[in-house]
């Protein structure tokens, strides 16, 4: 087995707040889409905010467990930035940039996500490729809001729908599978 992997996973339930989040505001752009942008660019920046903190947790308390936990910091790291910078930015601004900056951070998750799920395959675990699967789904849906995200209408809060779903549902499915693995190797 890898070193990478040898020592367990800490905190195996920070991807999991993650994509407890990321598939609430998926199914919230299909619930509303669009009938509030300046409420969903809020929401955003505070799923954004408790999202990187949690990913922030999630490294450092897999610094002595893995090699490849500086990722997993930059992510987070990035992630908290960028809602406080949304934060600082006035609503009317946020509003037009909102579904570009949406889709931009999707599509670095989404990648992020195919990276650390690859690295996983090291594990030899058949799971890891339907992970990958969702992440591909959200990474097409996530360019397809840059495609035309004002010609396009709702169907831009569609693509975010799903590009957050699948993006949350990789992450739920990964906490559990990092949990059994602990199980499983008595950690």
């Amino acid at each position: 087995m890898p070193t990478l992997f040898f020592s367990g996973f800490r905190y195996w339930w920070s991807p999991l707040v993650t994509g407890l989040l990321a598939v609430a505001v998926g199914i919230m752009s299909f619930i509303w889409p669009a009938s509030s942008l300046e409420t969903f660019a809020i929401l955003f920046e505070c799923c954004l905010l408790v999202a990187g903190i949690f990913n922030v947790c999630y490294a450092l308390g897999n610094a002595s467990r893995q090699t490849h936990w500086g990722w997993a910091l930059a992510n987070g790291l990035i992630e908290v930035i960028l809602a406080i910078w949304l934060w600082t930015m006035p609503i009317g601004e946020l509003t037009i940039v909102f579904i570009y900056i949406v889709a931009f951070w999707l599509i670095f998750m989404c990648v992020y996500g195919i990276a650390e799920y690859a690295t996983l395959s090291a594990m030899r675990i058949g799971w890891v490729s339907w992970l990958i699967g969702l992440l591909v789904i959200g990474l097409i849906s996530a360019v397809l809001i840059l495609w035309g995200p004002i010609g396009t209408g709702i169907a831009v809060w569609m693509f975010i729908g799903c590009s957050f779903i699948a993006y949350g549902v990789s992450r739920i499915v990964l906490s559990f599978r990092l949990r059994a693995f602990n199980k499983k190797n008595g950690r």
